[in-house]
């Protein structure tokens, strides 16, 4: 019972973190990194059951693919501006 509690757990964080890079985070990645996440994704029969033929158990693509996500949240979001003595105009300017 608790095997298939977690794998339930397992299921529902996959299903999370591949709809966030399906609805929006794939776009800030590579067209490599595009290429792999679409390969990974063909090896699933379906992301909500599990994971067919990728030869790892859930627990692993799951972290897999929450790192990925990670990966691409830093990507999309914009470094920060750095705010130098002489107001904006000034912060803009290289070094």
């Amino acid at each position: 019972m608790r095997d298939s509690k977690r794998n339930e757990e397992l299921r529902n964080e996959l299903a999370r973190v591949v709809a966030e890079i399906d609805d929006g985070l794939l776009s800030f990645a590579s067209p490599d990194a595009r290429y792999e996440w679409h390969a990974l994704r063909s090896t699933w029969l379906d992301p909500v059951a599990g994971v067919a033929g990728a030869g790892e158990d859930l627990a692993t693509v799951v972290r897999k693919v929450q790192r990925f996500t990670a990966i691409l949240r830093t990507l999309s979001t914009p470094p920060a501006l750095e705010v130098r003595e002489g107001g904006p105009e000034e912060s803009l300017r290289p070094r």
